[in-house]
């Protein structure tokens, strides 16, 4: 179902997450984003290296291996930013946060991300 104020919020989250784009200028970093993925998904991946996948919704990642480490069940997703490439728009939440200590950067809708190589380590696999 569709709500009038989901747009509204939707477009104040995106205008917000500009703003603070703008505003963090963050050099190259490295983020961490831990989740399940069913084996046939992990696989496609896998097999995707050299391939660009997209999010379907905002992406939220955290500056901290160990955090994303608790949310990862077995896969954890190491992306390498280069400030340098500017299609896509991420901030840095964390002194917006309730939960300042996840270090949380946020990617925007449908942010596109390359993946360079899939391989695992401690029985969660990394991909980077």
């Amino acid at each position: 179902m569709d709500f009038p104020n989901d747009k509204a919020i939707l477009k104040k989250v995106i205008r917000t997450l500009k703003g603070i784009y703008k505003e963090s200028m963050i050099e190259n970093f490295v983020v961490y984003h831990g989740l399940i993925l069913p084996d046939k998904d992990i696989e496609q991946l896998k097999n995707s290296v050299g391939k660009y996948v997209s999010t379907n919704g905002f992406l939220s990642t955290s500056l901290s291996q160990s955090v994303a480490k608790m949310f990862a069940t077995n896969v954890l997703f190491k992306t390498e930013i280069d400030y340098s490439i500017k299609n896509t728009i991420y901030a840095d939440i964390s002194q917006k946060s309730v939960n300042q200590h996840e270090e949380e950067v946020l990617f925007d809708l449908g942010s596109l991300f390359q993946i360079i190589n899939a391989h695992f380590v401690e029985k969660i696999g990394l991909l980077q």
